[in-house]
């Protein structure tokens, strides 16, 4: 297996991204904009030596897959409507209205940046169930690895992500004073991927973070109220892969290096939320994410 130096390795992940955003979202499947960002991230962990095995499974995804795709199509605005808001869009999406919602989209960007309209949508997410917030995150990430961030290229994706969930009751007085706390939680598999990328999302600095900061720490009690404390606390736990304390989360890289089964979707996913746990937690909380780590990892191998 040749080695591969980053410049190729971002080209790689660039091009993976752009073909993610012509995948059009369904509630059947996951969007692969979510685990190409993961790849991205993951392979970010050492960027002097990308890792080949990432690499060649996003690429035999794409080569594997048929499935509907966007057209894209960049709409001229004669003239752009000066009363037209993205509290428009909210209320657009809120009316399950999709061609309004592409009309104002159409109009709002000539007046705001990618950037500031992206923060906008994780907003909105973080209005609904959780289930968009996670893709619309991982479009946010991939955008600003972009040179290129015409919005037109996403802008029906974003949408459709966004229609597709449903919003919720928001509860103001939802407020938490240690958002760490929640990893102390008995967290399945999925709600340690939501729970790991609300916890990068807040700990970001954002343009709109006051109001995203108050929606995330909403949806996490929304989401986890009900759930009681792992048995991490209970335990003289010793974690079986010592390195990842001594090494921190490059290590994981060596993890995946060392698999015997194939990689797979739902490995990178978590793996990623892993990654993302060890970058936006102290170090005093390593050892208990090793321990979420080693009790949820076997289940995903097939």
């Amino acid at each position: 297996m040749s080695n591969i130096n980053n410049i190729e390795a971002a080209k790689i992940i660039e091009n993976n991204i752009n073909l993610s955003f012509t995948f059009k979202y369904t509630d059947s499947q996951m969007h692969p904009i979510h685990f190409i960002q993961a790849i991205k991230a993951l392979i970010g962990l050492n960027l002097d030596n990308p890792n080949r095995k990432l690499l060649d499974f996003s690429k035999s995804y794409f080569d594997k897959q048929a499935i509907d795709k966007y057209v894209f199509k960049s709409q001229a605005i004669q003239k752009v409507n000066p009363v037209v808001s993205l509290q428009d869009l909210e209320n657009a999406l809120k009316s399950n209205n999709r061609q309004s919602a592409i009309d104002i989209f159409n109009h709002i960007k000539l007046v705001s940046s990618e950037i500031h309209i992206l923060e906008y949508l994780i907003e909105i997410s973080l209005k609904q169930s959780g289930k968009s917030f996670l893709i619309i995150w991982s479009l946010y990430k991939s955008v600003l690895f972009l040179k290129d961030k015409n919005i037109d290229k996403f802008k029906e994706l974003a949408i459709d992500i966004l229609l597709n969930d449903k919003f919720r009751d928001i509860n103001q007085n939802n407020s938490i004073t240690n958002i760490n706390a929640f990893l102390k939680l008995d967290l399945s598999i999925d709600s340690l991927n939501l729970y790991a990328h609300l916890n990068e999302a807040y700990k970001t600095d954002l343009i709109r973070s006051e109001n995203i900061q108050k929606l995330i720490e909403s949806l996490l009690v929304h989401k986890f109220k009900d759930l009681k404390n792992n048995d991490y606390l209970e335990k003289k736990y010793e974690p079986k892969y010592p390195k990842l304390i001594t090494k921190g989360r490059p290590y994981i890289l060596d993890l995946i290096n060392q698999m015997e089964c194939k990689l797979n979707v739902d490995i990178i996913l978590f793996l990623d939320s892993i990654r993302t746990l060890f970058r936006f937690n102290d170090k005093k909380n390593h050892k208990l994410i090793i321990y979420h780590l080693e009790n949820k990892m076997e289940s995903l191998y097939v």
